[in-house]
């Protein structure tokens, strides 16, 4: 397996301006299918610099199926959502319990953590720290890497 501080979220965050949230900006929700390590990425508030940037990492990305011995694309079913003009729509939408309720298209197609996360960072901009977010996820993956035995070697 990879080593964990060369996937392309932790490379692309080097990148991003990481300036705190401005309301006058336009900011997208990225999304993407990680082929390598079977999980989705999802990169919240970003700017259309961040997406150029993200999006050149992804594009450029490969490794080798070991099964197939053949270099494959790393990423795919990239998505790109404006988060005012698209995701903050909302609608009724019927979860889990059988109950229609009024969520946003974020929230019905991601989760309520990024929903939660959307409304924290506009209410609250100073919390807007996609470093320590992303060092957090790199760290989950890390420790679910070791407890499934992979290592780098």
């Amino acid at each position: 397996m990879s080593d964990i501080t060369e996937l392309p979220q932790t490379e692309t965050l080097n990148k991003v301006d990481t300036k705190k949230y401005n309301p006058e900006k336009k900011y997208y929700f990225l999304s993407a299918t990680d082929y390598e390590h079977v999980c989705w990425i999802k990169y919240p508030l970003m700017t259309r610099g961040d997406i150029n940037e993200t999006l050149k990492d992804i594009l450029e990305a490969r490794y080798v199926d070991k099964e197939t011995v053949q270099v494959r694309l790393k990423y795919g079913n990239i998505e790109i959502f404006s988060e005012d003009d698209t995701l903050n729509k909302k609608s009724k939408y019927s979860r889990t319990d059988g109950e229609y309720h009024e969520l946003t298209l974020r929230e019905a197609i991601f989760g309520d953590k990024y929903e939660k996360y959307y409304e924290r960072i506009i209410n609250k901009p100073e919390e807007l720290d996609p470093h320590y977010i992303y060092e957090e996820r790199r760290k989950k993956l890390y420790e679910k890497e070791s407890s499934l035995g992979h290592t780098d070697d």
